[in-house]
């Protein structure tokens, strides 16, 4: 799959980008904590010149070419502090393909073994289009449908 449209069925176009982030990192670069500000400036200045980043890009091959970037835009929120407590990922929604993730995550999945596929395992195949219906309904309509719940992944211990 080259593009992370291909082979699936959805009411909208999935697009990777990081528009909230950089937003968020704007209205820091504008802090009175210098420190905050500087760090904020920073990311800014490293996907000023990759607009896609903002913007947003379909090709899983982006991910791979813009690692550098991505990870410094990412950098706050997989804190090396934290790194070894959280279990947590970036991942592309609807698919699994994670692109950033804590070193507990990459810890529990190396210990899973090399054959192991990430894989939510209780979601019926065909509940990805009625979820993505939902987001609409709420996004766009302000229609608070339910359309939340917990998702599982069984990742075996060996």
């Amino acid at each position: 799959m080259a593009d992370i449209n291909d082979n699936i069925e959805l009411p909208f176009i999935i697009k990777i980008g990081f528009n909230k982030l950089l937003s968020y990192y704007e209205t820091l670069a504008k802090s009175n904590d210098e420190f905050l500000a500087a760090k904020a400036r920073r990311v800014l200045k490293v996907q000023k010149n990759f607009p896609i980043l903002r913007d947003g890009f379909t090709q899983i091959s982006h991910l791979k070419k813009y690692q550098k970037e991505i990870d410094i835009i990412l950098q706050d929120s997989f804190s090396e502090v934290l790194t070894k407590n959280e279990i947590k990922t970036a991942s592309v929604p609807f698919h699994n393909i994670v692109f950033n993730s804590s070193e507990r995550f990459r810890n529990i999945l190396n210990v899973a073994g090399e054959d192991f596929n990430l894989e939510i395992r209780n979601m019926p195949d065909d509940s990805g289009y009625i979820i993505a219906c939902t987001i609409i309904l709420d996004y766009c309509y302000n229609f608070k449908a339910n359309h939340t719940r917990p998702l599982y992944y069984e990742i075996p211990r060996r």
